[in-house]
């Protein structure tokens, strides 16, 4: 699962949601450590183990490739995605 809105209210509501849904293989949040670790701590105060929180990776796509332009943080995402697709079917 992607969370990839403009809000980060229904960002949190979203990942609460995911966290207690409990059967997804993945969780990405867009944005920047700054709000991840924002939302890491309203996670935790929201009652989820600091385990089940740190499945969500925040920022998202392939580390090293930086930029806030949306063309270039979806090439990153889709990129990462694709390579996640690769290890689960390994």
């Amino acid at each position: 699962m992607l969370v990839l809105t403009h809000d980060h209210t229904e960002d949190l509501i979203l990942c609460d949601a995911a966290l207690r849904h409990g059967e997804l293989g993945t969780i990405g949040l867009i944005g920047s450590r700054a709000k991840w670790l924002r939302f890491h701590k309203k996670l935790v105060d929201l009652e989820h183990p600091a385990s089940a929180v740190e499945r969500i990776q925040c920022p998202i796509g392939v580390p090293g490739i930086e930029g806030k332009h949306p063309g270039v943080i979806a090439v990153s995402v889709a990129a990462d995605l694709l390579q996640t697709l690769s290890q689960v079917r390994s």
